[in-house]
């Protein structure tokens, strides 16, 4: 269905009540970084941008809507249970927490096309009752990863192992989109195994052969070399390769002349070239380590209490979404998603409960893009 709200809309207000006149089906992705229900006071330094915003991450029964209790409990009473057994196991904040998670899941859920995902930030305090949330809302079946993000380097606990990470539960819909995303290869990898080196740049060395024996002609000798219980399989697909004799002999003969193959001394078995600047990097992993939370003498940092940096929307965003998509964050705070989404030309639309942050988003959007911000 089409968005009934236009591109790089700002809301302030409650969230419910605004997703509640969204068309149905209409974002391709939502990233949310709701109240953690981590029992603290969040209030942004004076002096930072963001001087003023502050939120109260404490819950009790008083502060749900009776109105959303009755829904769950009457429309839902599977999700119902699920809440009611966090309150015994856990407190009846933590049942007053999910009461108001779930009225907003529900909601996301129908604002999400089947081609669409959605990312819970949240850290260990309420995780593992988020997810059973998530199951009970989107379908046990559309849980995809528990990604792990490690926000800080090193934190000190009295007693037991230092918490240093948050966690993000990524579910998709009957079609979600996926863009296989790949990040740099870690230095040591890189010194371990692409050790050779020719005119044309670093390489590693691949396999020519397949397991198993085969008749004909892959699994006789090439230039005098027998593959033993092998056959000969040369790779046919690679970064500027041409299109390869069908011939299996013709074929190991042509990437020779390319250069594509490596000759060891003392006699062994020849490799496959595969060089490092035509690599991808490695797939990205559901345990991030290589983004590193805000410093304070970052540019992006505004401040704003529970900030994340640009770059772990930005692989969130290439991950689930194509450029045109539009990507909803129904707890903005300080705009890190819609910055993100901005800059890889994706549509937006941001919900935050407070004008101050509201105010923020926009001057961190006007810093970040510009004439092209102000110009539409």
């Amino acid at each position: 269905m089409i968005t009934n709200w236009q591109n790089r809309t700002l809301w302030t207000g409650d969230n419910l009540d605004i997703m509640r006149g969204m068309n149905s089906q209409s974002v391709d992705l939502i990233y949310l970084d709701p109240p953690f229900n981590s029992n603290r006071d969040y209030a942004a330094p004076i002096g930072s941008e963001a001087a003023g915003a502050a939120f109260k991450d404490t819950w009790t029964l008083d502060d749900v809507d009776q109105a959303w209790h009755g829904e769950v409990a009457d429309r839902e009473p599977a999700l119902y249970a699920i809440i009611n057994a966090a309150g015994m196991a856990h407190s009846k904040g933590m049942k007053s927490y999910l009461i108001m998670m779930a009225v907003r899941l529900l909601e996301m859920k129908r604002l999400l096309k089947e081609t669409g995902s959605i990312y819970l930030h949240c850290d260990p305090t309420a995780s593992h009752y988020l997810k059973m949330l998530m199951d009970s809302v989107l379908g046990r079946n559309g849980f995809v990863s528990e990604i792990v993000w490690k926000r800080t380097a090193a934190h000190s606990a009295k007693k037991g192992w230092g918490p240093v990470h948050d966690t993000i539960l990524f579910y998709g819909g009957p079609e979600y989109r996926w863009n296989r995303s790949y990040q740099p290869y870690d230095p040591q990898y890189v010194e371990n195994f692409y050790r050779h080196r020719d005119d044309k740049g670093r390489y590693r060395i691949g396999d020519l052969t397949a397991a198993g024996p085969r008749n004909g002609e892959s699994g006789t000798p090439w230039r005098g070399i027998d593959t033993g219980s092998r056959h000969w399989a040369p790779s046919r697909s690679f970064p500027g390769g041409e299109t390869l004799p069908t011939s299996t002999h013709a074929a190991l003969d042509a990437l020779d002349a390319m250069g594509r193959i490596h000759w060891p001394k003392g006699g062994s078995k020849p490799g496959f070239k595969r060089y490092l600047h035509e690599m991808p990097g490695s797939a990205v992993q559901d345990v991030v380590t290589d983004i590193s939370p805000i410093s304070h003498a970052a540019k992006e940092k505004t401040g704003y209490p529970t900030q994340k940096p640009v770059a772990l929307l930005d692989r969130i965003i290439r991950a689930s979404s194509n450029p045109d998509d539009v990507i909803l964050d129904p707890f903005c705070g300080c705009a890190t998603a819609l910055v993100a989404a901005d800059r890889l030309d994706r549509q937006w639309v941001g919900i935050d409960l407070s004008e101050l942050a509201a105010k923020l988003v926009l001057k961190r959007l006007r810093d970040d893009r510009g004439p092209l911000f102000d110009s539409v």
